[in-house]
């Protein structure tokens, strides 16, 4: 298998070959340029440490924050806190305390606050560790310490705010509901003395009576009349039968007759002593006034019976008219009576609630537990002088190897 190199061939890579001892013997012969090179750098990282950057400080502090449940059922954990923590009013108050001797120019800012401060919550328990770092131990120890006490009293504050607040909606939802049963207790009372339901509920039952007595007169009445107007018909049936006038005749007697025919023979003259005479028929006379008394009756009764019929449609018309009236003021009395029964219900229950949020507030208190206050840094955590130091003689050794093989491979070229 060949194996191609290129336009030179191999002879090319041969003179690259690398002779270890060659270089060892190369940076041995730059031995003091390589270690000069490294204690500049070494004197310029302990010189930067040292004077150039300002010396960092850090104060730490735990306190526990259990979490809390509010009167209206949320629970503030700790991610509420770090939220109230890293907030805008607890983030002012803390930047003007730091840059209170500082020029505008070089205040700090929200940021830069927030990039000095770390914090970590425990899972399994309720703790939070705060580690703060300044350019002065005294200061980072009190701003930190400042800062953990505005934190304190913001949470503490939210809290009875929160609570507050709920308990006063609550508060205002009770008298609301007072209010509300004030009202419709004096609504009731009011309808009452305006509106008498139970004078109106016997003044229907008795036009109700009225009517019922009135339709049992009605009965009778027309029963009475049908039988009248019965007898009425037979009667003047029975006067169309009846002759209104008899004929009674006068006749003389035999005995007479003789002794008149003795005196006087003309037998014309004598049979004008034989008469006749026509009168009324008793009988007759008795149905006609059967008849009359029937029929005065009857008209009378008549009269009555339209009397009795105007005054109960009067009367169901008075009936109606009041079952009206008694049934809109009757459903208005349940509205009325509802809204005092719902209004007394509500006020019961918010003002049970508010006994009851006044027995949790009584026995909910709310106490964050500081394990460790900030404590004052005695040594700062940066600059790592040791640390930059060291970093600083490797690079400044790398830096050295590789200027010494530049020039060396500038030499070959």
């Amino acid at each position: 298998m060949s194996q191609e190199f290129g336009n030179n061939g191999p002879e090319y890579y041969d003179e690259y070959e690398i002779d270890l001892r060659e270089y060892i013997i190369l940076l041995w012969n730059n031995k003091l340029f390589i270690g000069a090179i490294v204690v500049l750098a070494v004197i310029a990282a302990f010189v930067i440490s040292s004077f150039v950057l300002s010396p960092q400080y850090e104060s730490e502090a735990n306190i526990i924050a259990p979490n809390f449940q509010l009167l209206n059922g949320n629970v503030v954990s700790n991610e509420d806190y770090i939220a109230v923590l890293t907030g805008d009013m607890v983030m002012k108050e803390i930047l003007d305390i730091v840059n209170q001797e500082r020029s505008k120019d070089n205040e700090i800012k929200i940021q830069g606050l927030l990039d000095r401060l770390n914090y970590s919550m425990s899972e399994n328990t309720d703790q939070i560790n705060f580690k703060f770092n300044f350019n002065d131990p005294e200061k980072t120890q009190s701003i930190l310490k400042q800062w953990i006490n505005i934190f304190i009293n913001r949470v503490e504050e939210f809290l009875v705010n929160e609570n507050n607040s709920y308990y006063k909606n609550i508060e205002n939802k009770a008298n609301a509901d007072y209010k509300k049963y004030q009202t419709a207790l004096e609504k009731l009372t009011n309808f009452g003395s305006e509106n008498n339901l139970n004078f109106l509920r016997k003044n229907l039952d008795n036009k109700e009576s009225k009517v019922i007595k009135l339709n049992l007169n009605i009965m009778d009445l027309k029963n009475v009349l049908e039988a009248e107007k019965k007898e009425l018909e037979y009667i003047t049936s029975r006067l169309e039968n009846t002759e209104r006038y008899l004929v009674r005749k006068n006749l003389i007697s035999d005995e007479f007759l003789q002794k008149l025919q003795a005196v006087n023979s003309q037998t014309s003259l004598i049979n004008l002593l034989n008469t006749e005479e026509e009168f009324l028929n008793p009988e007759f006379e008795n149905l006609i006034n059967r008849e009359i008394n029937l029929s005065t009756r009857i008209t009378s009764k008549e009269n009555n019976l339209e009397n009795y019929i105007e005054d109960r449609e009067k009367l169901n018309q008075e009936i109606s008219e009041l079952q009206k009236k008694i049934s809109v003021l009757s459903k208005e009395k349940i509205i009325i009576q509802d809204e005092l029964t719902n209004s007394e219900k509500s006020y019961n229950i918010s003002n049970e609630k508010i006994r009851s949020l006044d027995q949790a507030l009584a026995e909910r208190e709310f106490n964050f537990i500081v394990l460790s206050t900030p404590n004052l840094p005695e040594d700062p955590v940066s600059p790592n002088t040791k640390l930059n130091v060291a970093i600083a003689a490797v690079l400044g050794l790398m830096l050295a190897v590789f200027i010494v093989f530049f020039k060396e491979f500038m030499k070959e070229e």
